[in-house]
């Protein structure tokens, strides 16, 4: 009876050290391919919640020129730039 215990006792340790060399693996391949950047880089926004940030800043750059009419193409186009770029991260 003492050895089926024991065996029970090394089997679980097994289990549990495979475990961890699963995830320690896991780890070490993600860490080689990169992985993690991708997924991070695969992260989707909100399109609307997207728009409303890029209306914002357009806003605060039509403010900071002073409120000058003409230049809202313009404002627009540098804001999705800034908040694209700021998504990326």
């Amino acid at each position: 009876m003492a050895k089926k215990k024991t065996s029970r006792k090394k089997t679980a340790t097994k289990e549990k050290t495979g475990k961890k060399d699963k995830k320690a693996k896991k780890a070490k391949d993600e860490k080689k391919s990169g992985s993690k950047v991708k997924k991070s880089a695969k992260k989707t926004h909100d399109p609307a919640m997207r728009e409303i940030m890029i209306a914002e800043a357009a806003y605060y750059r039509w403010e900071q020129s002073g409120y000058v009419v003409g230049l809202e193409l313009e404002h627009w186009l540098q804001a999705e730039q800034d908040i694209d770029s700021m998504l990326k991260g």
